[in-house]
Protein backbone atom coordinates (compact mmCIF):
# COMPACT_ATOMS: atom_id res chain seq x y z
CA UNK A 1 0.00 0.00 0.00
CA UNK A 2 2.96 2.06 0.44
CA UNK A 3 3.41 2.10 -3.70
CA UNK A 4 -0.35 3.21 -3.68
CA UNK A 5 0.03 5.85 -1.99
CA UNK A 6 3.21 7.08 -3.38
CA UNK A 7 1.72 7.04 -6.73
CA UNK A 8 -1.54 8.55 -5.47
CA UNK A 9 0.89 11.33 -4.65
CA UNK A 10 2.29 12.06 -7.71
CA UNK A 11 -0.93 11.74 -9.72
CA UNK A 12 -2.35 13.77 -7.38
CA UNK A 13 -0.04 16.29 -8.73
CA UNK A 14 -0.87 16.37 -12.32
CA UNK A 15 -2.96 19.36 -14.01
CA UNK A 16 -4.79 17.77 -16.62
CA UNK A 17 -6.75 14.42 -16.94
CA UNK A 18 -4.44 13.46 -20.14
CA UNK A 19 -1.44 14.29 -17.96
CA UNK A 20 -2.57 12.18 -14.88
CA UNK A 21 -3.56 8.96 -16.75
CA UNK A 22 -0.69 8.99 -18.04
CA UNK A 23 1.17 9.39 -14.84
CA UNK A 24 -1.32 6.11 -13.59
CA UNK A 25 -0.19 3.91 -16.25
CA UNK A 26 3.81 5.12 -16.30
CA UNK A 27 3.69 5.05 -12.80
CA UNK A 28 1.65 1.90 -11.90
CA UNK A 29 3.91 -0.13 -14.56
CA UNK A 30 7.09 1.10 -13.20
CA UNK A 31 6.55 0.39 -9.12
CA UNK A 32 4.49 -2.91 -9.33
CA UNK A 33 7.20 -3.98 -12.29
CA UNK A 34 4.66 -4.98 -14.65
CA UNK A 35 4.67 -6.04 -18.25
CA UNK A 36 2.21 -3.43 -19.34
CA UNK A 37 -1.00 -1.09 -17.90
CA UNK A 38 -3.02 1.28 -19.89
CA UNK A 39 -6.78 2.86 -18.67
CA UNK A 40 -10.17 2.56 -20.94
CA UNK A 41 -12.29 5.98 -20.38
CA UNK A 42 -16.07 4.92 -20.84
CA UNK A 43 -17.73 7.63 -23.36
CA UNK A 44 -20.41 9.93 -22.08
CA UNK A 45 -23.18 7.64 -24.21
CA UNK A 46 -21.74 4.47 -21.87
CA UNK A 47 -21.33 1.89 -24.77
CA UNK A 48 -17.37 1.89 -25.41
CA UNK A 49 -14.22 1.50 -23.41
CA UNK A 50 -11.52 4.07 -25.27
CA UNK A 51 -8.27 3.71 -24.51
CA UNK A 52 -6.73 7.13 -23.12
CA UNK A 53 -3.27 6.26 -22.18
CA UNK A 54 -0.95 3.26 -22.14
CA UNK A 55 2.75 2.83 -21.43
CA UNK A 56 5.23 2.86 -23.07
CA UNK A 57 5.63 2.19 -27.40
CA UNK A 58 2.90 -0.27 -27.36
CA UNK A 59 0.83 1.92 -24.95
CA UNK A 60 1.34 5.09 -27.91
CA UNK A 61 0.53 2.98 -30.43
CA UNK A 62 -2.71 2.02 -29.26
CA UNK A 63 -3.98 4.91 -28.27
CA UNK A 64 -2.78 6.47 -31.76
CA UNK A 65 -5.15 3.70 -33.55
CA UNK A 66 -8.00 4.61 -31.19
CA UNK A 67 -8.31 0.67 -29.40
CA UNK A 68 -11.87 0.67 -27.96
CA UNK A 69 -13.88 -2.03 -26.63
CA UNK A 70 -17.34 -2.10 -26.80
CA UNK A 71 -19.29 -2.15 -23.22
CA UNK A 72 -21.43 -4.91 -23.33
CA UNK A 73 -18.41 -7.09 -25.09
CA UNK A 74 -19.17 -10.24 -22.81
CA UNK A 75 -14.98 -11.94 -23.75
CA UNK A 76 -13.40 -8.36 -22.46
CA UNK A 77 -11.87 -9.03 -19.07
CA UNK A 78 -12.28 -4.66 -18.99
CA UNK A 79 -15.49 -4.81 -20.23
CA UNK A 80 -16.51 -6.86 -17.44
CA UNK A 81 -14.72 -4.73 -15.22
CA UNK A 82 -16.98 -1.61 -15.97
CA UNK A 83 -19.95 -3.74 -16.00
CA UNK A 84 -19.66 -5.97 -12.62
CA UNK A 85 -17.55 -2.65 -10.93
CA UNK A 86 -15.63 -5.08 -9.43
CA UNK A 87 -12.00 -5.94 -10.14
CA UNK A 88 -11.49 -9.20 -12.35
CA UNK A 89 -8.21 -11.17 -12.46
CA UNK A 90 -7.34 -13.82 -15.49
CA UNK A 91 -3.84 -15.51 -13.79
CA UNK A 92 -3.36 -17.63 -17.16
CA UNK A 93 -4.65 -15.54 -19.85
CA UNK A 94 -3.92 -18.41 -22.05
CA UNK A 95 -6.34 -20.87 -20.33
CA UNK A 96 -8.92 -18.42 -20.56
CA UNK A 97 -11.50 -19.50 -23.65
CA UNK A 98 -12.61 -15.73 -24.70
CA UNK A 99 -9.49 -14.47 -24.25
CA UNK A 100 -8.20 -11.79 -27.03
CA UNK A 101 -4.30 -11.51 -27.62
CA UNK A 102 -2.87 -8.10 -28.62
CA UNK A 103 -0.39 -8.28 -31.08
CA UNK A 104 1.50 -5.14 -29.68
CA UNK A 105 1.21 -7.64 -25.83
CA UNK A 106 2.74 -10.87 -27.19
CA UNK A 107 4.09 -11.86 -23.35
CA UNK A 108 0.87 -11.08 -21.90
CA UNK A 109 0.38 -13.79 -19.02
CA UNK A 110 -1.87 -12.93 -16.52
CA UNK A 111 -4.19 -9.80 -16.28
CA UNK A 112 -5.98 -7.49 -13.77
CA UNK A 113 -8.91 -5.00 -14.33
CA UNK A 114 -10.06 -2.10 -11.75
CA UNK A 115 -13.32 -0.24 -12.40
CA UNK A 116 -12.69 3.13 -11.83
CA UNK A 117 -15.32 4.10 -9.68
CA UNK A 118 -15.83 7.51 -7.95
CA UNK A 119 -19.49 7.84 -6.23
CA UNK A 120 -20.89 5.42 -7.99
CA UNK A 121 -20.03 6.36 -11.43
CA UNK A 122 -17.72 4.22 -13.71
CA UNK A 123 -15.45 6.42 -14.98
CA UNK A 124 -13.44 3.44 -16.92
CA UNK A 125 -10.90 0.78 -15.81
CA UNK A 126 -7.17 0.05 -15.26
CA UNK A 127 -5.88 -2.56 -16.89
CA UNK A 128 -2.77 -3.83 -16.09
CA UNK A 129 -0.94 -7.00 -17.38
CA UNK A 130 2.13 -9.52 -16.57
CA UNK A 131 4.70 -11.56 -18.34
CA UNK A 132 4.25 -13.58 -15.52
CA UNK A 133 1.71 -16.71 -15.19
CA UNK A 134 -0.19 -16.29 -11.48
CA UNK A 135 1.12 -13.55 -11.17
CA UNK A 136 -1.80 -11.03 -9.41
CA UNK A 137 -2.80 -12.53 -5.87
CA UNK A 138 -5.68 -12.01 -3.71
CA UNK A 139 -4.00 -9.18 -1.98
CA UNK A 140 -3.80 -7.43 -5.33
CA UNK A 141 -7.34 -7.30 -5.80
CA UNK A 142 -7.13 -4.55 -2.93
CA UNK A 143 -4.05 -2.87 -4.30
CA UNK A 144 -5.33 -2.10 -7.60
CA UNK A 145 -9.17 -1.69 -6.69
CA UNK A 146 -7.74 1.39 -4.19
CA UNK A 147 -5.33 2.44 -6.83
CA UNK A 148 -8.35 2.64 -9.31
CA UNK A 149 -10.29 4.39 -6.67
CA UNK A 150 -7.67 7.05 -5.55
CA UNK A 151 -7.25 7.73 -9.56
CA UNK A 152 -11.01 8.06 -10.50
CA UNK A 153 -11.12 10.68 -7.89
CA UNK A 154 -8.14 12.67 -9.17
CA UNK A 155 -9.15 12.23 -12.05
CA UNK A 156 -12.37 13.29 -11.49
CA UNK A 157 -11.32 16.76 -9.69
CA UNK A 158 -8.61 17.00 -12.74
CA UNK A 159 -12.04 17.17 -15.30
CA UNK A 160 -13.99 19.85 -12.89
CA UNK A 161 -10.61 21.84 -13.01
CA UNK A 162 -10.95 21.82 -16.26
CA UNK A 163 -14.06 22.55 -16.59
CA UNK A 164 -13.95 25.38 -14.16
CA UNK A 165 -10.59 26.86 -15.70
CA UNK A 166 -12.76 26.52 -19.50
CA UNK A 167 -15.56 28.11 -18.19
CA UNK A 168 -13.61 31.05 -16.54
CA UNK A 169 -11.80 31.82 -19.89
CA UNK A 170 -15.33 31.14 -21.64
CA UNK A 171 -16.76 34.23 -19.53
CA UNK A 172 -13.95 36.14 -20.24
CA UNK A 173 -14.29 35.84 -23.23
CA UNK A 174 -18.01 36.25 -23.08
CA UNK A 175 -17.17 39.28 -20.81
CA UNK A 176 -14.11 41.09 -23.72
CA UNK A 177 -17.21 40.47 -26.10
CA UNK A 178 -19.89 42.40 -24.12
CA UNK A 179 -17.46 45.13 -23.54
CA UNK A 180 -17.03 45.48 -27.65
CA UNK A 181 -20.16 45.01 -28.65
CA UNK A 182 -21.47 47.69 -25.71
CA UNK A 183 -18.52 49.58 -26.93
CA UNK A 184 -20.03 49.29 -30.80
CA UNK A 185 -22.90 50.20 -29.65
CA UNK A 186 -21.82 53.14 -27.89
CA UNK A 187 -19.69 54.50 -30.81
CA UNK A 188 -22.83 53.87 -33.10
CA UNK A 189 -25.04 56.00 -31.11
CA UNK A 190 -22.69 58.74 -31.12
CA UNK A 191 -22.79 58.67 -35.13
CA UNK A 192 -23.38 62.23 -36.83
CA UNK A 193 -23.19 60.99 -40.62
CA UNK A 194 -23.58 58.44 -43.44
CA UNK A 195 -19.35 58.69 -42.80
CA UNK A 196 -19.37 58.31 -39.05
CA UNK A 197 -21.61 55.09 -39.59
CA UNK A 198 -18.67 53.21 -42.12
CA UNK A 199 -16.14 54.61 -39.15
CA UNK A 200 -17.93 52.67 -36.58
CA UNK A 201 -18.33 49.65 -38.90
CA UNK A 202 -14.82 49.17 -39.98
CA UNK A 203 -13.55 49.88 -36.38
CA UNK A 204 -15.33 46.91 -34.57
CA UNK A 205 -16.16 44.45 -37.92
CA UNK A 206 -14.69 42.56 -40.44
CA UNK A 207 -15.15 44.98 -42.64
CA UNK A 208 -12.05 46.28 -41.06
CA UNK A 209 -10.04 43.50 -41.51
CA UNK A 210 -8.52 43.80 -45.22
CA UNK A 211 -11.72 44.99 -47.03
CA UNK A 212 -10.62 47.43 -50.01
CA UNK A 213 -14.24 48.60 -50.38
CA UNK A 214 -17.00 49.49 -48.03
CA UNK A 215 -20.59 50.94 -48.72
CA UNK A 216 -23.33 52.80 -47.34
CA UNK A 217 -26.11 51.55 -49.98
CA UNK A 218 -29.75 52.98 -50.04
CA UNK A 219 -32.42 51.39 -51.98
CA UNK A 220 -34.34 54.38 -53.49
CA UNK A 221 -37.26 52.91 -52.51
CA UNK A 222 -38.27 50.01 -49.52
CA UNK A 223 -38.07 46.84 -51.21
CA UNK A 224 -40.89 44.85 -50.98
CA UNK A 225 -42.40 41.32 -51.63
CA UNK A 226 -44.33 43.06 -54.61
CA UNK A 227 -41.94 46.21 -55.48
CA UNK A 228 -38.44 46.16 -56.23
CA UNK A 229 -36.46 49.79 -55.76
CA UNK A 230 -35.33 50.94 -59.23
CA UNK A 231 -31.49 52.52 -58.22
CA UNK A 232 -29.61 51.18 -55.48
CA UNK A 233 -27.97 54.88 -54.05
CA UNK A 234 -24.54 54.52 -52.68
CA UNK A 235 -25.14 56.99 -49.41
CA UNK A 236 -21.30 56.77 -48.35
CA UNK A 237 -18.41 54.87 -49.27
CA UNK A 238 -14.65 54.07 -47.66
CA UNK A 239 -12.72 52.74 -50.88
CA UNK A 240 -9.16 52.48 -51.91
CA UNK A 241 -10.49 51.79 -55.43
CA UNK A 242 -10.01 53.60 -58.15
CA UNK A 243 -12.08 56.77 -58.37
CA UNK A 244 -12.87 55.52 -61.53
CA UNK A 245 -13.97 52.61 -60.73
CA UNK A 246 -16.95 53.30 -58.74
CA UNK A 247 -20.26 55.16 -59.23
CA UNK A 248 -22.49 56.78 -56.79
CA UNK A 249 -25.42 54.60 -58.26
CA UNK A 250 -26.57 51.50 -59.23
CA UNK A 251 -29.76 50.31 -61.63
CA UNK A 252 -31.45 47.82 -59.99
CA UNK A 253 -32.29 46.23 -63.86
CA UNK A 254 -28.85 45.77 -64.26
CA UNK A 255 -28.22 42.57 -62.07
CA UNK A 256 -30.56 40.05 -62.95
CA UNK A 257 -29.27 37.62 -59.80
CA UNK A 258 -30.12 40.56 -57.37
CA UNK A 259 -33.27 38.91 -55.98
CA UNK A 260 -31.63 35.89 -54.88
CA UNK A 261 -27.94 37.24 -54.15
CA UNK A 262 -29.38 40.42 -51.45
CA UNK A 263 -31.44 38.56 -49.01
CA UNK A 264 -34.07 40.57 -46.15
CA UNK A 265 -33.20 38.83 -43.76
CA UNK A 266 -29.55 36.97 -43.83
CA UNK A 267 -26.44 38.35 -45.01
CA UNK A 268 -24.77 36.92 -48.29
CA UNK A 269 -21.60 35.31 -48.21
CA UNK A 270 -19.64 35.17 -50.75
CA UNK A 271 -16.30 33.46 -50.62
CA UNK A 272 -15.62 33.03 -54.16
CA UNK A 273 -16.73 35.78 -56.25
CA UNK A 274 -15.33 34.32 -59.63
CA UNK A 275 -17.64 30.95 -59.35
CA UNK A 276 -20.38 31.55 -56.84
CA UNK A 277 -23.47 30.52 -59.04
CA UNK A 278 -25.67 33.07 -57.52
CA UNK A 279 -23.87 35.82 -58.96
CA UNK A 280 -24.99 36.47 -62.45
CA UNK A 281 -21.96 37.38 -65.18
CA UNK A 282 -22.89 41.54 -65.10
CA UNK A 283 -22.86 41.22 -60.94
CA UNK A 284 -19.52 39.19 -61.33
CA UNK A 285 -17.77 41.65 -63.97
CA UNK A 286 -18.53 44.38 -62.05
CA UNK A 287 -17.21 42.86 -58.67
CA UNK A 288 -14.16 40.66 -60.55
CA UNK A 289 -13.12 43.48 -63.24
CA UNK A 290 -14.23 46.49 -62.22
CA UNK A 291 -13.34 45.93 -58.29
CA UNK A 292 -11.06 42.93 -58.30
CA UNK A 293 -13.12 41.40 -55.98
CA UNK A 294 -12.05 37.84 -54.51
CA UNK A 295 -14.44 37.77 -51.89
CA UNK A 296 -17.82 40.06 -50.46
CA UNK A 297 -20.12 40.60 -48.30
CA UNK A 298 -24.24 41.39 -47.77
CA UNK A 299 -25.15 42.92 -44.94
CA UNK A 300 -29.09 43.83 -44.91
CA UNK A 301 -30.51 47.17 -43.36
CA UNK A 302 -33.73 46.44 -41.92
CA UNK A 303 -35.67 48.77 -39.81
CA UNK A 304 -39.26 48.91 -38.25
CA UNK A 305 -39.77 45.66 -41.22
CA UNK A 306 -38.57 48.07 -43.82
CA UNK A 307 -35.65 46.30 -45.98
CA UNK A 308 -34.27 50.29 -47.02
CA UNK A 309 -31.15 48.90 -48.19
CA UNK A 310 -27.50 47.43 -47.34
CA UNK A 311 -23.55 47.21 -46.57
CA UNK A 312 -21.24 45.85 -48.60
CA UNK A 313 -17.54 44.57 -47.93
CA UNK A 314 -15.27 44.03 -51.08
CA UNK A 315 -12.20 42.08 -50.26
CA UNK A 316 -9.38 41.66 -53.02
CA UNK A 317 -8.10 38.77 -51.41
CA UNK A 318 -9.67 34.84 -50.75
CA UNK A 319 -11.76 35.59 -47.20
CA UNK A 320 -13.11 33.47 -45.18
CA UNK A 321 -15.97 34.82 -43.21
CA UNK A 322 -16.55 33.13 -38.80
CA UNK A 323 -20.23 32.60 -38.15
CA UNK A 324 -19.17 34.86 -34.68
CA UNK A 325 -18.14 38.00 -37.00
CA UNK A 326 -20.81 37.73 -39.45
CA UNK A 327 -23.13 37.87 -36.13
CA UNK A 328 -21.21 40.76 -34.93
CA UNK A 329 -21.39 42.56 -38.17
CA UNK A 330 -24.87 41.96 -39.13
CA UNK A 331 -26.08 43.26 -35.42
CA UNK A 332 -24.13 46.55 -35.53
CA UNK A 333 -25.53 46.91 -39.18
CA UNK A 334 -29.43 46.55 -37.57
CA UNK A 335 -28.48 49.34 -35.55
CA UNK A 336 -26.64 51.38 -38.22
CA UNK A 337 -30.36 50.81 -40.36
CA UNK A 338 -32.44 52.97 -37.82
CA UNK A 339 -29.94 55.61 -37.81
CA UNK A 340 -29.84 55.11 -42.01
CA UNK A 341 -33.63 56.03 -42.05
CA UNK A 342 -33.27 58.64 -39.58
CA UNK A 343 -30.87 60.65 -41.34
CA UNK A 344 -33.06 60.02 -44.44
CA UNK A 345 -36.34 61.20 -42.47
CA UNK A 346 -34.35 64.11 -41.58
CA UNK A 347 -33.16 65.27 -45.20
CA UNK A 348 -36.51 64.73 -46.54
CA UNK A 349 -37.73 67.25 -43.67
CA UNK A 350 -34.98 69.47 -44.25
CA UNK A 351 -36.12 68.98 -48.26
CA UNK A 352 -39.61 69.58 -47.58
CA UNK A 353 -39.20 73.11 -44.83
CA UNK A 354 -37.07 74.38 -47.93
CA UNK A 355 -39.65 74.21 -50.59
CA UNK A 356 -41.60 75.75 -48.22
CA UNK A 357 -39.74 78.27 -48.08
CA UNK A 358 -39.04 78.62 -51.47
CA UNK A 359 -42.73 78.95 -52.27
CA UNK A 360 -43.52 81.50 -49.51
CA UNK A 361 -40.76 83.75 -51.11
CA UNK A 362 -42.10 83.22 -54.53
CA UNK A 363 -45.69 83.93 -53.26
CA UNK A 364 -44.69 86.82 -51.36
CA UNK A 365 -42.35 88.32 -54.14
CA UNK A 366 -44.93 87.99 -56.94
CA UNK A 367 -47.57 89.38 -55.08
CA UNK A 368 -45.40 92.55 -55.11
CA UNK A 369 -45.80 92.76 -58.73
CA UNK A 370 -48.39 92.86 -61.43
CA UNK A 371 -45.77 92.20 -64.33
CA UNK A 372 -46.37 88.94 -65.50
CA UNK A 373 -42.90 88.45 -66.96
CA UNK A 374 -41.39 89.68 -63.63
CA UNK A 375 -43.48 87.13 -62.00
CA UNK A 376 -42.26 84.30 -64.46
CA UNK A 377 -38.88 85.37 -63.74
CA UNK A 378 -39.28 85.10 -59.70
CA UNK A 379 -40.93 82.02 -59.93
CA UNK A 380 -37.85 80.57 -62.26
CA UNK A 381 -34.89 81.42 -60.04
CA UNK A 382 -36.95 79.97 -56.91
CA UNK A 383 -37.92 76.84 -58.93
CA UNK A 384 -33.93 76.73 -60.36
CA UNK A 385 -32.65 77.43 -56.85
CA UNK A 386 -34.60 74.78 -55.33
CA UNK A 387 -33.77 72.46 -57.78
CA UNK A 388 -30.23 73.37 -58.57
CA UNK A 389 -30.25 73.98 -62.22
CA UNK A 390 -28.15 76.19 -63.97
CA UNK A 391 -30.72 77.61 -66.13
CA UNK A 392 -34.44 77.05 -66.76
CA UNK A 393 -37.25 78.46 -69.52
CA UNK A 394 -41.08 78.93 -69.69
CA UNK A 395 -42.24 78.77 -73.11
CA UNK A 396 -45.70 80.40 -73.24
CA UNK A 397 -48.13 79.23 -76.73
CA UNK A 398 -50.41 81.90 -77.84
CA UNK A 399 -54.02 80.97 -77.74
CA UNK A 400 -54.17 80.12 -81.47
CA UNK A 401 -51.58 77.29 -80.57
CA UNK A 402 -52.98 74.10 -79.59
Amino acid sequence: MEIVARVAIAISLSRSPEELLQQVVDLTKEHFNLYHAHVYLLDSAGENLNLAAGAGEPGAKMVAQGWRIPFNTEQSLVAQAARTRQTVIINDVRAAPHFLPNPLLPATRAELAAPLVVEDRVLGVLDVQSDTVNYFSDDDTIVYTTLAVQSATVLRSARLLEQTEFALEEAKMLRRLADQSYQASADMNTAQSYDDILTVLRRHTILGQGAQNISLNYFDVPWLEDRTPTWILVLSRWSELPAEALSSRYPVSAFPSVNTLLKFDAPTIIENVSTDPRMDENARALYTQRFGAKSTVFAPMVVGGQWIGYVNGIYQQHTEFQGADVRRLTSLVGQAAALVQSFQRLQETERRIRREQTLHKMGAAMRKSLDTETILKTGLQAIGQELGLAGAAIRLASGEED
